[in-house]
């Protein structure tokens, strides 16, 4: 029985391909380290959420975000146009969502719509978080980790690229 919490005191940001397995890639055993996992291995709301979680009642003290050679999410940018039509059609009809998300939701994709294809890229990229390239997009997110009100100032951040071509890191 292990006890809450990692005994490595760390968390691993990575992106969801089944190819990338932290546990193998560092050596880790069962209950060394926590992991989030999300398309893309991008910081976003959610991430911020649970890394709250893991440096206040885990003892988290650093994070490894962890980007991989040919990501899903590299896919995701060359088909943004299409995944935005998907998603912002999913808020307008949601049953789940609330009539003021749903509001919400057409206002920001009724702005989109009408504004130069740059700035309707850059609300796409806020809700689905596309890599159009490593090593800035892993820069990025460690800086977002760096600027995050939420993160403690003395957390260690390290940016990682793992090959998935020949398991280098």
């Amino acid at each position: 029985p292990l006890g809450l919490g990692v005994t490595k005191s760390f968390v691993i940001l990575t992106c969801m391909d089944s190819r990338v397995l932290p546990d193998q890639i560092f050596g880790l055993e069962v209950g060394d380290a926590e992991l989030i996992r999300n398309a893309g291995g991008r910081v976003t709301a959610d991430v911020l959420r649970s890394l709250v979680v893991c440096q206040d009642l885990l003892a988290c003290d650093a994070v490894i975000v962890l980007h991989h050679t040919d990501c899903g999410a590299q896919e995701a940018a060359r088909r943004h146009q299409e995944l935005q039509s998907k998603l912002w059609g999913h808020f307008m009809r949601g049953p789940t969502v609330g009539w003021f998300v749903r509001g919400m939701s057409y206002l920001a994709y009724y702005a989109s719509a009408v504004l130069p294809h740059f700035i309707r890229r850059k609300a796409f990229d806020a809700v689905v978080q596309p890599v159009y390239d490593l090593p800035t997009n892993l820069r990025e997110d460690v800086q977002a980790l760096r600027r995050s009100a939420v993160v403690s100032p003395s957390t260690q951040l390290y940016g990682l690229l793992y090959k998935v071509e020949d398991g280098s890191v």
